[in-house]
């Protein structure tokens, strides 16, 4: 299949995981002098292509539109992503469209949808074929230290939605999940499942995955840098975000969540010999 035109700058997709980092990078970019990034972080296409993200986005967003001076730079962006939440052709040349009016002159697009991880091997195929240069992100974070963040996000979320107790809500979600249920946090787990796919639909040469642990290091950004062929900017390594409220995991949960997680700390210790020690340490107790 043929790829994407030829005016399109790369286009880094960021497939995850939640709670990894994710928002952080997103911010790096958009102060990156050669980086263009859309308004919002995640825009949510190919994973609602697929079905997978069902959130009414447009009457979110143009409510918020509406708050704004029509002509103002933010209120503009988001009625060019309205457009394309309202456009359900399967051809992708709205996104095209999206990417190129966002992007001008840039060199980088980045589309840092953290959902995008549980995406088929198909459409990450399908991702891949919007520009002649695409690269993939996937950030990886202790397993149970990232499971209890996005279960803790879901809680506060659910909280103030419907009134009660998030801790309350943090261990009904926690205790779904050890009984099978609670999908969408599973999902977004499984580390393993994610690089199967990525490893099925892109070539090792574009895909870049690090550890949450280790993301915030000159060393990790050098890297990341040469890897989507922008100049090494410093980051601010001080400056983490949306890292949610505080709750206690109580130990008897915590040995729980550890032990469903087993599969997942032991896959990517088979991918990968020299892991954060703060996975080597939750595999030597799971």
């Amino acid at each position: 299949m043929p790829q994407g035109p030829s005016d399109m700058p790369t286009v880094m997709y960021g497939v995850g995981a939640t709670k990894a980092g994710t928002s952080w990078l997103y911010r790096y970019l958009d102060a990156h002098p050669d980086c263009a990034m859309p308004i919002p972080k995640e825009l949510h296409y190919f994973d609602r292509a697929e079905g997978f993200f069902k959130r009414d986005l447009v009457a979110q967003y143009q409510a918020r539109a509406d708050k704004l001076n029509p002509h103002a730079p933010r209120a503009v962006a988001f009625q060019r992503y309205i457009q394309l939440l309202q456009d359900e052709a399967e051809n992708d040349w709205s996104y095209r469209d999206f990417v190129r009016d966002t992007a001008v002159d840039a060199k980088l697009f980045a589309d840092i949808t953290p959902s995008y991880s549980m995406v088929s091997t198909d459409m990450l195929r399908r991702m891949a074929q919007v520009a002649p240069v695409t690269k993939f992100v996937f950030l990886m974070r202790d397993p149970l230290a990232r499971l209890w963040s996005n279960i803790r996000m879901e809680a506060s979320m659910k909280a103030d939605r419907k009134g009660g107790d998030a801790a309350g809500y943090a261990d009904e979600i926690a205790q779904n999940y050890l009984k099978g249920g609670s999908q969408a946090v599973a999902a977004r787990s499984d580390y393993v499942g994610v690089l199967k796919r990525l490893t099925a639909a892109i070539p090792a040469k574009d895909v870049f995955v690090e550890f949450y642990e280790r993301l915030f290091s000159n060393d990790t950004i050098t890297r990341l840098c040469a890897f989507l062929g922008i100049r090494d900017v410093a980051g601010d390594f001080g400056n983490k975000v949306h890292q949610g409220a505080s709750m206690t995991l109580a130990p008897d949960l915590r040995d729980a969540l550890r032990a469903k997680l087993a599969p997942q700390y032991a896959g990517v210790a088979e991918r990968f010999n020299d892991l954060p020690d703060a996975w080597q340490a939750k595999m030597g107790a799971a």
